[in-house]
């Protein structure tokens, strides 16, 4: 009579991790790629309704009279820009 075996052969857990290195570097690959598009995507949102320092309606000049009065927008003193 033949003996069963009572677990996986000693191959089974080499095919296994050879089947699934693949799918959990793929997984990998697409949560980056997915983080790098979300980031680039807010980025462009930001700087398309002007909400970045450089943009051109941040370099107006405060009114008159207010405690940022020779500063622009982004808070630089007068001779600086923000991106500069």
């Amino acid at each position: 009579m033949t003996a069963i075996s009572p677990g996986p052969s000693p191959a089974r857990p080499d095919a296994l991790a050879r089947r699934i290195r693949p799918l959990v570097a793929a997984t990998i690959v697409y949560n980056v790629i997915e983080a790098i598009a979300a980031i680039a995507v807010e980025e462009g949102r930001d700087a398309w309704q002007g909400k970045g320092c450089c943009a051109p309606a941040a370099h107006t000049a405060a009114p008159a009279g207010t405690a940022a009065a020779g500063a622009d927008a982004c808070g630089w003193k007068p001779g600086r820009t923000c991106c500069s």
